[in-house]
């Protein structure tokens, strides 16, 4: 029944989608061309090329690529050692660039939370992405108040979401069990250094938390990995509350 319903539903969507691209035709968001075709919504087949999934030897904790893909990932790495880090393990599916790096800033800087769902769809190509999630509890970094009443979402929210919608069987849910308390100026040019200065203590946890059980598999959930340095600090406000089950997973991994 199940079944039925998912393809009915599915069916349901490709009819609205088809009428919508007719009275509002889409473009793709790197190259503009008219209602692209292909697994993505707002990339054409060719951009949609261009997409780089990190599939190669890369650092565990902070996602950075250290080598080709004959070699095996690594547990930790220079850039990460002496951060303390308090998550087990995250994963970086793309690299931020071309495409990915176009649909992220769309989210961010151009009000198109609706650019989400492509990049649940890049994300699901890496090998490792779905058994990731599976039954996570997924928190989203969370934005402060002004910066999310400005944005009117929270991107890493958006984009948690369609990947639940997305892929149902996978059994996701989300939660708000952190709360930024202060507004943290932007991290995009600040060094490693500045970056774990910037964002210290800036998280506090949520009443919600109290309702959560202290071994749920929770996944810190943002857009963009650079050096670890936020979610990192979200995982320590969450063990500090108990929490003891926590990875990290971003949609992209700045190089």
């Amino acid at each position: 029944m199940t079944t039925a319903k998912n393809k009915t539903r599915q069916a349901l969507k490709r009819i609205a989608f088809g009428i919508a691209d007719f009275i509002f035709p889409r473009t793709c968001l790197v190259c503009g061309k008219i209602n692209p075709k292909g697994v993505y919504r707002h990339l054409c087949g060719d951009c949609a090329k261009e997409i780089s999934l990190c599939t190669v030897c890369r650092c565990l904790i902070c996602g950075e690529i250290l080598g080709g893909s004959d070699m095996p990932d690594i547990n930790g790495c220079l850039k990460c050692m002496d951060m303390q880090i308090a998550y087990s393990q995250a994963l970086c599916p793309t690299v931020f660039a071309g495409p990915i790096k176009r649909l992220v800033h769309a989210i961010k800087y151009s009000s198109a939370p609706y650019a989400a769902e492509d990049l649940a769809t890049a994300a699901a190509f890496h090998p490792k992405t779905k058994d990731f999630l599976r039954n996570a509890l997924v928190v989203p970094v969370p934005l402060y108040r002004l910066r999310r009443l400005k944005r009117g979402y929270n991107q890493a929210e958006v984009i948690a979401r369609a990947l639940a919608a997305k892929f149902p069987e996978l059994n996701i849910e989300t939660a708000h069990l952190l709360r930024r308390t202060r507004n943290t100026s932007t991290q995009t040019r600040l060094t490693r250094e500045e970056r774990i200065q910037n964002i210290r203590g800036a998280f506090e946890i949520t009443p919600e938390a109290a309702n959560i059980r202290k071994d749920a598999p929770i996944v810190i959930f943002d857009d963009v990995m650079t050096t670890a340095a936020t979610a990192n600090e979200c995982a320590k406000t969450l063990r500090k509350a108990g929490f003891k089950n926590l990875r990290v997973f971003a949609i992209a991994k700045r190089l």
